[in-house]
């Protein structure tokens, strides 16, 4: 039945691709890694890759490194280190960028709630860098399909540039997740992003998107 779902899903998320293709603007990919190293502490390795589709390419990349920290049942923090890669017409620019994690979690019922607030500094070696705030909410809540779970999830995205930019970007994003086991899990999603422009206008576009986790232990 999970594999049902999922090839419905994928055809799904190509029927939309062809029929949506003058709104949706990018497939973004992320995997991750994470091994527990204790009942506290969790290390984990992210890439996630963004292919713009009307140049069929590849224009971003990054890779992070995060190591977690369980303070209470509801409560975690977290240091990163992340490495970008973005396409600038001819060459790509890159960014260090260097974040901390406030992340707040739990139940209401069946509802799983997920509060993540992050505080980046974000480096560029040929640019000015910049102070950004993040935050993250997401929720979600289990469907029992036959013998198998699936996780419906609605999260909303909001970065704040701490200079005179201030709020210039948000992501609204409806997926599905699949734990296929206590080792993996996959979730497919579409997402808008709202993004301020120079004259203060705002553009937006579709994403379709996938992830994959690995829990290695």
């Amino acid at each position: 039945m999970k594999f049902f779902a999922l090839l419905i899903l994928t055809l799904f998320f190509f029927d939309q691709l062809k029929a949506d293709e003058n709104n949706v603007a990018y497939i973004w990919n992320t995997n991750s890694f994470s091994y527990k190293l204790n009942d506290k502490n969790t290390l984990s390795f992210n890439e996630k890759v963004h292919f713009k589709l009307d140049q069929k390419a590849i224009n971003f990349y990054y890779i992070d490194f995060n190591l977690s920290h369980t303070l209470t049942r509801h409560c975690s923090t977290a240091l990163a280190y992340r490495r970008l890669l973005s396409k600038q017409t001819t060459n790509w620019s890159v960014e260090n960028r260097f974040m901390s994690y406030l992340n707040l979690h739990w139940k209401l019922n069946f509802i799983d709630l997920q509060l993540s607030n992050r505080l980046s500094y974000q480096q560029y070696p040929q640019g000015k860098d910049n102070f950004r705030y993040y935050n993250k909410f997401t929720t979600s809540f289990p469907i029992q399909v036959f013998s198998s779970t699936i996780y419906p999830y609605l999260t909303e995205e909001v970065f704040v540039k701490l200079n005179k930019e201030n709020f210039h970007l948000t992501r609204t994003y409806v997926g599905i997740r699949f734990r296929e086991s206590k080792q993996m899990a996959l979730d497919f999603f579409f997402a808008e992003n709202f993004q301020k422009q120079v004259n203060l206008d705002w553009a937006n576009y579709g994403i379709l998107g996938f992830n994959l986790a690995f829990h290695l232990n």
